[in-house]
C-alpha cells in the first residue's frame, strides 16, 4: 500500500530577483508585482499550484537551512521592523569551513557543483536530479537542498561575445592546442550546442546548478 512507499518529501521554492533603478520605490515595487503576477501565471499554467510564502514563512525555510542544530520551537517571529536577514540566524550557531567540507550548527555540510550538464533538460527530467520519486535506493539518503540560479541575460551583447569565445574555441580545436588540451573539443562540443540553441531561437540566460547535503 501507499502506506509503506518510501515517497519522496520535497518543496519547490521560485524567487525572483529584479535590478531597478527606480528612484521611487513605488516604481520599483510595482515592477516587482507585475513581474509576480507573470511568474505566478506561469507556475499554474505548468500545473504547479504555487502558494505565496509570506515573511514568517521565509524566516522558517531559512531558519532550517542555517540553524540546523536548534529546534524549531525557537523559530522567531516575523518582526517588520528589522531586515529579514537579520531574523533568520541565530548569533550561536556556529559555523566552520573546510576544503571539502562544512560544520554547521553541529551538522556536517557537503557542497557539490555540476561538472557537466545535460545538452537538454525539461521539468519532465528534473526528478533525476534528486533520484527516484518512489524507489527508496535511488534517492539521495539525507537531508538536501538544491538550488538553480538563472539569470536573464543581455541578448544581442553576450550572443555577440559567446560567438566570438565559440570562434576562438573552434580554431584552437584545429591546430597544435588540441593535442596538448584535450578538453579543447570538449569545449568545442559544448558551444556548438549553445549556438544550436540560439541560432532555433532559444533565449541565453546563465544558470548555475548546486546541491548542498546534510550529514
Amino acid at each position: 500500500g501507499l502506506g509503506a512507499a518510501p515517497i519522496l518529501d520535497f518543496r519547490l521554492l521560485v524567487s525572483v530577483g529584479l535590478p531597478h533603478s527606480q528612484t521611487s520605490l513605488d516604481g520599483a515595487m510595482g515592477i516587482a508585482q507585475e513581474t509576480f503576477a507573470k511568474v505566478e501565471g506561469l507556475l499554474q499554467s505548468m500545473h504547479l499550484y504555487p502558494q505565496r510564502l509570506s515573511p514568517q514563512g521565509l524566516i522558517g525555510l531559512i531558519f532550517e537551512l542555517l540553524n540546523p542544530g536548534h529546534p524549531l520551537d525557537l523559530l522567531p517571529a516575523w518582526d517588520e521592523f528589522l531586515p529579514l536577514r537579520e531574523q533568520m540566524v541565530f548569533a550561536d550557531s556556529p559555523l566552520r569551513i573546510e576544503p571539502e567540507r562544512l560544520f554547521l550548527d553541529g551538522r556536517v555540510l557537503k557542497s557539490l557543483s555540476v561538472k557537466q550538464y545535460p545538452p537538454i533538460a525539461s521539468l519532465s527530467t528534473i526528478n533525476q536530479a534528486i533520484g527516484d520519486a518512489v524507489k527508496g535506493m535511488d534517492q539521495i539518503p539525507t537531508p538536501f537542498f538544491l538550488t538553480f540560479n538563472a539569470i536573464a541575460l543581455d541578448q544581442d551583447k553576450d550572443i555577440k561575445a559567446i560567438e566570438a569565445k565559440a570562434s576562438l574555441i573552434t580554431y584552437q580545436s584545429l591546430g597544435f592546442l588540441a593535442k596538448l588540451l584535450p578538453k579543447i573539443q570538449d569545449k568545442k562540443d559544448n558551444f556548438d550546442i549553445l549556438l544550436k540553441g540560439i541560432a532555433d531561437g532559444r533565449r541565453l540566460v546563465r544558470g548555475c546548478l548546486h546541491l548542498v547535503l546534510y550529514g
